[in-house]
């Protein structure tokens, strides 16, 4: 619901960034705890073999990745 909240507030084609920042806004407000552009491991096999950059990640579990069309 938070990101429907973000979606009926803000204009449409603003950068991502916007979003960004009003949706790490709204879901710090409700307690939970938010990285952005966090970087998550990525594995192959348990092996590490990169990085996955999410504009957000949500308690450490919930990963998200935002979009913005003109």
């Amino acid at each position: 619901w938070l990101a429907m909240k973000v979606h009926d507030t803000l204009w449409p084609m603003l950068q991502e960034k916007v979003y960004q920042n009003w949706l790490y806004e709204l879901l710090t407000k409700n307690w939970y705890k938010v990285k952005k552009e966090a970087k998550v491991p990525y594995k192959i096999e348990w092996k590490q073999v990169g990085y996955w950059k999410v504009d957000l990640l949500i308690n450490d579990k919930i990963a998200i990745e935002l979009k913005s069309t003109k």
